[in-house]
């Protein structure tokens, strides 16, 4: 049996730190046959130059390398958007350009979806690093208390899961799901909930990828354990809960309404955590949350 196209889209936005690593980790993948689609969103760095560069270096590759240079800066969600109009393969693949894919990462989440057909998205567990990728935290579900393996509609929009867009496999539905509307703040979660209608949302409690936390993570899911001090510990914690409070807000609505519209489904029939949202006070949780970390020692134990 002929192995199916993989395609892996990786939005870019000044990430010429990392950038080669990452793309090195993909042309090191065993799975073939794969094609890597890259759009730059007006980055202000190299990133497009240092792209190029290795589209070049690397002319002999067995997969194909597009490289789409947007014309004006739109966002994280909708340059996903834009990177999944150009996917040929059955699966789709999101990457971060500042992680490290293990060599089998595509291999293992495909055959997962190719022996489970009835999941549609299939998330790997990852490895926390610091920017140098010393390992700090091996599994990333078992320090989130994480112990579903798979999950249908009604438990998607009743749990709070992290479906972080970098472990995403998901199966090609041409528009179904990556019909992200504007607006959206975590794309990812928009795609779990769109998926979960057409099948399952599974888990592979193996870490596939080192998740690299730095200066400029956009989630600051664990900036503060890379912090300097208790005020740029605070500041990051700021925006997380700023970005929380947004997603909150906005996705909920979104996600709602994309729902009614697009399968009929009432989400606050499911008791879905976004069917009443509650505006809370990010800067006062930001604080609480960071004198927690401050108090715990924990400040700058990553730094090296």
């Amino acid at each position: 049996m002929d192995k199916q196209l993989v395609s892996i889209l990786v939005p870019i936005y000044n990430g010429q730190k990392f950038l080669t690593e990452f793309l090195d980790s993909i042309k090191k993948q065993t799975y073939r046959p794969i094609e890597l689609i890259l759009r730059d969103d007006c980055s202000k760095d190299a990133s497009v130059n240092l792209c190029e560069k290795w589209k070049e270096n690397n002319a002999e590759c067995d997969f194909t390398i597009n490289l789409i240079k947007g014309e004006k800066n739109i966002g994280l969600s909708q340059n996903v958007a834009k990177l999944a109009q150009y996917a040929r393969g059955k699966f789709i693949f999101l990457a971060d350009q500042d992680d490290i894919w293990l060599k089998d990462k595509v291999l293992e989440q495909v055959e997962y979806l190719e022996n489970n057909p009835e999941c549609v998205v299939c998330l790997s567990d990852r490895s926390i690093t610091d920017a140098r990728l010393n390992v700090h935290i091996k599994s990333n579900y078992e320090y989130l208390g994480y112990n579903r393996t798979s999950m249908k509609m009604e438990e998607v929009v009743r749990h709070k899961y992290s479906y972080a867009a970098n472990c995403m496999a998901v199966r090609n539905m041409n528009k179904q799901i990556f019909d992200i509307p504007d607006g959206i703040t975590c794309h990812d979660s928009f795609i779990a909930y769109m998926a979960s209608y057409y099948g399952t949302v599974d888990f592979l409690f193996e870490p596939l990828l080192l998740y690299r936390i730095h200066s400029h993570n956009l989630s600051g899911n664990f900036c503060a354990e890379n912090s300097r001090n208790f005020l740029e510990c605070f500041r990051r914690y700021l925006k997380s809960c700023k970005r929380g409070q947004e997603s909150s807000r906005n996705d909920g609505r979104i996600i709602c309404n994309e729902m009614k519209k697009r399968y009929g489904v009432d989400l606050a029939e499911l008791e879905s955590p976004f069917a009443n949202c509650v505006k809370y006070n990010y800067i006062k949780r930001a604080w609480e949350e960071a004198r927690k970390k401050y108090k715990a020692d924990k400040i700058g134990k990553w730094r090296r």
